[in-house]
């Protein structure tokens, strides 16, 4: 027979008459079709949508079988198109039936808005809570029992909630799960008022009963919300490192200041590692066969995506948290290092597709300069400060310019940044050592 079909593939925009070889498989089709298509490349901070080949009535082709084995003949009239394509919205006779389904829509589509209020009352009186502390050893001790008590609730009202939730990753429910998931974070803020209560000493071992009551809450709420929520995985996260970093400030008697330097120089370089991790957190090891995929990746991949998206979040508040702290170290290698860190979490954003990990990484970026950059010159003379505040004004109006008009850079300008960031990097060890005074103790030696 002959090596090659001549078919016709119809695409979202344009009809393509193409000889395609009979001998490979529809998964290395698609590339070469979409490559003759002229199909655009994604923009920068958009997830990829895969596509597929259809036969003419719409059913998808098996991925893993050649034109020869499904019996396609020269002629034939075959479809490419997005393979997640939204199904097309239901069509009524009557306009009574429109309407009610618009209202219940819009009904639905508001349901979210009284839980977040709640989230956002509950996280104020948290901090009322919060501030007994100082009030007397019962007083504390009755804040701690109330915080203890709102957070024990808001999970009881949230595993009642979640009952008839499924805890897959289907989109069948998903406004049943973001209830049960604002519900879940309503524990996070009294659990760690009232860890903040829960020890009367310095401010860091309040710090330290905060975070570690912040982190089992968080993993209670996972628990309870049965899916892999990204805000919660970050918030375990968070708690869990800043409360390795007070027990370890209340054992060496350390400064903030070096507390911070650490967390954001093993925050930058420990992040590489985190897209790694997700995959094997949902039993995604590398792609042995790309024509031949594992039956049913969707749930993993899902799966991955969510393990990524909260432990890129979690890393990205530590990271930009530590720089804020790390630029009230005396002397400039503190602001040094500050200034190095949120330079390199920008420029990470650029290399992840899914919106929350590239908007996190952004988002932390800026708020840990203009955090750092506050918490540098506070003792700075006026002048200085004005300065500073120019130049903060001045680099968040470019960072608005450049997001306001996109452009794609070219390879000298991609590979240019790269180097950038791995110099700066590279730059945050010894950065964080001189500001943790470790070069002053090596030459006292």
């Amino acid at each position: 027979m002959d090596a090659y079909r001549r078919v016709t593939v119809l695409a979202p925009a344009c009809r393509l008459d193409v000889a395609l070889p009979a001998d490979l498989a529809v998964a290395e089709l698609v590339p070469m079709v979409r490559e003759l298509l002229g199909d655009p490349v994604p923009a920068a901070g958009r997830a990829p949508v895969p596509w597929r080949l259809d036969g003419a009535a719409g059913a998808p082709l098996p991925p893993g079988a050649t034109l020869a084995q499904l019996g396609v003949h020269d002629g034939e009239l075959l479809r490419i198109g997005p393979a997640l394509a939204p199904p097309p919205p239901p069509q009524y006779d009557d306009l009574p039936e429109a309407l009610a389904a618009a209202v219940e829509a819009g009904v639905r589509g508001g349901d979210r808005v009284l839980p977040l209020a709640v989230l956002v009352a509950v996280t104020a009186t948290s901090a009322l809570l919060a501030g007994v502390r100082g009030g007397g050893l019962l007083l504390s001790a009755a804040g701690m029992v109330v915080g203890v008590g709102a957070a024990v609730g808001a999970l009881v009202v949230a595993r009642v909630s979640g009952r008839g939730v499924g805890a897959g990753p289907a989109p069948a429910g998903s406004e049943d799960r973001a209830r049960n998931l604002l519900a879940a974070l309503c524990a996070l803020p009294p659990a760690a008022a009232a860890g903040w209560l829960l020890a009367p000493g310095s401010p860091t071992a309040a710090a330290l009963g905060a975070a570690l009551l912040l982190a089992l809450a968080a993993a209670t709420a996972q628990a309870v919300v049965r899916i892999v929520a990204p805000v919660l995985t970050a918030a375990a996260l968070v708690g869990a490192t800043a409360a390795l970093s007070c027990a370890v400030l209340l054992l060496t008697r350390g400064t903030p200041a070096a507390a911070g330097a650490v967390c954001a120089a093993v925050g930058v370089l420990v992040a590489p590692l985190v897209p790694r991790l997700a995959l094997r957190l949902a039993g995604l090891p590398g792609p042995e066969d790309p024509v031949h995929p594992p039956p049913e990746p969707e749930p993993r991949a899902d799966l991955a995506r969510r393990h990524l998206a909260g432990l890129v979040l979690g890393g990205a508040v530590v990271t930009a948290g530590g720089a804020g702290l790390a630029a009230t170290a005396p002397g400039p290698w503190g602001p040094l290092l500050a200034a190095a860190v949120c330079v390199v979490l920008l420029l990470r954003a650029r290399g992840f597709a899914e919106p929350l990990p590239s908007r996190a990484l952004q988002v932390a970026g800026l708020l840990g300069g203009c955090g750092a950059a506050a918490a540098g010159i506070l003792a700075a003379p006026a002048p200085i400060r004005l300065l500073a505040a120019l130049a903060s004004l001045a680099a968040l109006l470019v960072v608005l310019a450049l997001h306001a008009r996109p452009r794609r850079s070219g390879p000298v300008g991609r590979r240019t940044l790269d180097l950038a960031e791995l110099v700066l990097t590279a730059s945050c060890v010894p950065l964080a050592a001189a500001a943790l005074g470790l070069f002053a103790l090596a030459r006292g030696w």
